[in-house]
Parts: C-alpha cells; sequence; structure tokens
C-alpha cells in the first residue's frame, strides 16, 4: 500500500490535496482517501506494470528527483554564463558537438520551471545572465546574449516580462512601463493583424508566417498584463490552429506538436475563464491522444512536455481518469530515460530556420524532465 495525495477538489487558482492510500488488487488501482470508509474509484484499465511502477513510494520518487535536481546544479556550478545549447543537427535525431551563442530563452525556462529547487547560487547565475541583457529597463529582449545575431522577438520579450513578474521582480509601479513593451508588440502585426514573431525592422532572412507556438507565449504575457482582448485577431488564429489539428504539422521554429500543447496549457491556466470555453476540449483532447501514443522512441522532451500539459491541465480543474492513466505511463518512460548522473539524453525542440540547425543539448532535456519529476512529487508525497 502506497501513501498519497490526490487532488479531489479545485477551486479558482487553488486545488484541494486529501491524504489517501494507493493499493493493487489484481489489475485495479484502488483509491482510498483516509476517513473516509468508502472507496472512490477502481480503474481497471491500466497495466499491472504500469502500476507497479507508477506507484512507488513518494521516497523513491524523490531520489529521481533530488538526482535530476544535482545534476543541474553541478551543470550550472561548472558554467558561470548559465545554460547553453551545446549541440546541433539537421533533425532530431542526427546531432553534433556545436557552440551557440550565449541564450537568453533557455536560462528563461529554467527559471520559469526550476526557481524551488535550483540553490540560491544557481538562481543568482541565471538572474544574472538573463537581467543584464539591456542597459535600460522595460525593452524588448533578445533571443540571445549578443543582440547583434537575431532582431529582437516577441515572444522572448514576453517570456522574459511574464518570468520576472513570476518571480516577484515585476512591481506594481512598474506595471505602467510594460504597457509600453506591449504597446511594441502590438505594433508588429502582419496584415491580417496577427502579432509577428521578429520586433521590426526584421531580418529578411528570419521572416517567418505565424507561429502560434510562438503567439502562445505572447498571449500569456498579454493575458497576465489583462490585454489579450485587444489580441483577437492572434486569438482567432491560434484558436483555428489548435482546434483544425493543424499544429501537428509543426511550425517554422517549433517542429515538435507537444511544445505547442505545454505552452497553450499554460495560456488556460493564465487565465481559465477566459479560454476555457475557447479551447479547452480540443486542448484535453490533443493531450491524451498525444500522450497515449509515446513510445520507446519518443523523444524525453516531448514526454515531459505532456507530463507538464497534464499539470497545467488538473491545476487547472480539467483531471481526467483517462488523462491520469496517459500521465502515470509518460512518468514510467521518463524514468526510465533518466541518467546514472540524473540528467537525460541531448535532445532538441527549438530550431534556428536560417541555418537550418535543430537547437540540443542536455540541459535542455534536463530542465523539462526535472520539472516533470516536480509535479510526479506533489502527487506522490
Amino acid at each position: 500500500m502506497t501513501k498519497c495525495k490526490l487532488i479531489i477538489a479545485q477551486k479558482g487558482n487553488s486545488y484541494l490535496i486529501s491524504n489517501c492510500t494507493l493499493s493493487l488488487n489484481k489489475t485495479s488501482l484502488v483509491v482510498s482517501v483516509l476517513g473516509d470508509k468508502s472507496l472512490t474509484k477502481v480503474h481497471n484499465t491500466i497495466g499491472t506494470n504500469t502500476i507497479k511502477m507508477s506507484l512507488k513510494s513518494g521516497q523513491e520518487y524523490k531520489k529521481n528527483l533530488q538526482r535530476a535536481i544535482e545534476y543541474l546544479n553541478r551543470s550550472l556550478a561548472n558554467n558561470k554564463s548559465g545554460f547553453q545549447f551545446t549541440s546541433a543537427g539537421t533533425s532530431r535525431e542526427d546531432l553534433y558537438p556545436y557552440e551557440f551563442p550565449e541564450d537568453i530563452f533557455l536560462n528563461l525556462t529554467a527559471l520559469d520551471l526550476l526557481k524551488d529547487v535550483l540553490s540560491d547560487s544557481n538562481m543568482e547565475v541565471l538572474l544574472k545572465h538573463t537581467t543584464s541583457v539591456k542597459s535600460k529597463r522595460f525593452s524588448t529582449i533578445n533571443y540571445f546574449k549578443d543582440d547583434s545575431i537575431l532582431p529582437d522577438d516577441t515572444e522572448t520579450t514576453s517570456y522574459y516580462y511574464w518570468t520576472m513578474w513570476k518571480l516577484g521582480l515585476i512591481q506594481e509601479k512598474d506595471k505602467e512601463r510594460l504597457l509600453d513593451v506591449a504597446r511594441i508588440i502590438f505594433m508588429n502585426v502582419n496584415e491580417k493583424g496577427i502579432i509577428n514573431t521578429w520586433i521590426r525592422p526584421h531580418n529578411k532572412s528570419e521572416q517567418s508566417p505565424p507561429d502560434a507556438t510562438v503567439l502562445a507565449n505572447v498571449l500569456r504575457f498579454l493575458t497576465k498584463m489583462n490585454l489579450h482582448k485587444e489580441a483577437l485577431p492572434s486569438i482567432n488564429f491560434f484558436h483555428e490552429e489548435l482546434s483544425s489539428g493543424y499544429f501537428l504539422n509543426g511550425y517554422h521554429y517549433y517542429k515538435a506538436p507537444a511544445v505547442f500543447l505545454y505552452y497553450v496549457s499554460s495560456l488556460l491556466e493564465e487565465n481559465i475563464q477566459f479560454y476555457s470555453g475557447l479551447f479547452k476540449d480540443k486542448l484535453v483532447f490533443h493531450v491524451i491522444t498525444l500522450a497515449k501514443s509515446v513510445v520507446k522512441d519518443s523523444s524525453v522532451v516531448d514526454i515531459s512536455l505532456l507530463i507538464l500539459s497534464i499539470k497545467h491541465l488538473v491545476i487547472s480543474g480539467f483531471q481526467t481518469d483517462e488523462m491520469m492513466i496517459a500521465y502515470f505511463k509518460l512518468v514510467d518512460e521518463l524514468i526510465k530515460r533518466q541518467y546514472d548522473d540524473g540528467g537525460w539524453k541531448e535532445d532538441a525542440v527549438y530550431t534556428w530556420p536560417s541555418r537550418g540547425l535543430w537547437m540540443s543539448g542536455r540541459s535542455l532535456s534536463s530542465i523539462f524532465g526535472t520539472a516533470a519529476l516536480q509535479f510526479l512529487n506533489t502527487l506522490t508525497q
């Protein structure tokens, strides 16, 4: 019998946790809430091997998470310029060592997902690396620390200020200044009013059609600013891409469907009331469908992103039995892939189209893998 915590109710932005026990009865998963003699649910559809793997004690899962955290802290301790992409390739599978410019976006991802597990000194390294990108505050932000390589872009700008806000580094008095940043984003639209990736003047070699994954990140910032209703052309485009399933074909910068679903689920959590009516059902359907299709050769990052997508859906109050069955199978696969040193195999999710390269590294896969195990830890404590 395994002690755990079960999400049993959700209200607003918080959710209630009840102590419970999990036990195996042949091939059924029995969930019993402590203090309540009745069983709340019996699942007959989970395979026996999956149950045995998924019902490890919280202490065992914590060991996997702790090894992952130690790996990332060691990596940062050995590189005071933050996390970096270290390999590239013309496909996601055929990768080779490659020295990329110092990156801002990857380090924002670490700040966003790992603020509760990285050491204080390493958090300082990341903050110093990312907040030193401009000589003045409240300007647009570049993907790379060297802003001569690419023009500033709406996604990195949005992710930067959204993350700083999340970390409590944006003060109430600063929010008026952020309106100037939002105005710049709104000025960069195509003929249909959809927000572009690049902030003018565009580098012609980097021009691209609208990227719905980029838009999910941009809309998350605009939603935080309560300006999302001014971006209706972008929301309508984004909604159509999800509803039609066109996102499954991939985009200019993000080829993998899982990363699109991850950012969409995070956007949903930002304003459940507004977005749930637009795309909640389609989002749940696609997350479960992709999660159930994961096979042994699936990408480590895709597995992690689907786990994190489920996390956002659970927190938003849209947990289903089918979703959690798929979730445990994803967790099993992620743990099997973890290396002895705590990290995961190098993987890619972003592309640099003008150079024809996937941007890859063990830091990328290990940031997402560690974040995925964090959520598992909250469910099994």
